[in-house]
Order: C-alpha cells, then sequence, then structure tokens
C-alpha cells in the first residue's frame, strides 16, 4: 500500500513513510509510522512536517499533520 511513497528518516533510519493529501483548501502530510516515535522526535517530524507543507503547499488555507501506523 505504501510502496512509492517518500521515507520518513529519523536520525538516518526509515521511521515511516509520508505523503500530502489535498482536500478542498486543507492540505494534510499522512505520516504512516512503522513503529511508534518518541516525543522527542514525534515534536522533530511535526516541526519539520509543517516547514514541509508551508513549502509544497504554501497554497492551501489549512494544514494539517497526522500519524497512523503503517
Amino acid at each position: 500500500e505504501h510502496l512509492g511513497h517518500p521515507p520518513l528518516l529519523v536520525d538516518g533510519f526509515v521511521r515511516g513513510c509520508w505523503r500530502i493529501v489535498r482536500d478542498g483548501g486543507t492540505a494534510t502530510l499522512e505520516i504512516q509510522l512503522l513503529d511508534p516515535l518518541s516525543d522527542s522526535d514525534t515534536e522533530a517530524v511535526r516541526d519539520e512536517g509543517a516547514s514541509l507543507l508551508a513549502f509544497a503547499a504554501e497554497d492551501a488555507d489549512r494544514h494539517d499533520i497526522r500519524f497512523g501506523a503503517a
């Protein structure tokens, strides 16, 4: 199901995959984790995700980040 989605790297290790989904004026970064992240890693991924959405979906009215299990 996730074949072809970009990998999520944390400290050089693949920890999941991600994609940006648009629905109306909302751009959502969907992150599918292979295993749970620590609180500090989750915060770092959220920060990077927000930067990614600001760049890749700057025209969206709303940005969202969702985590799920692979």
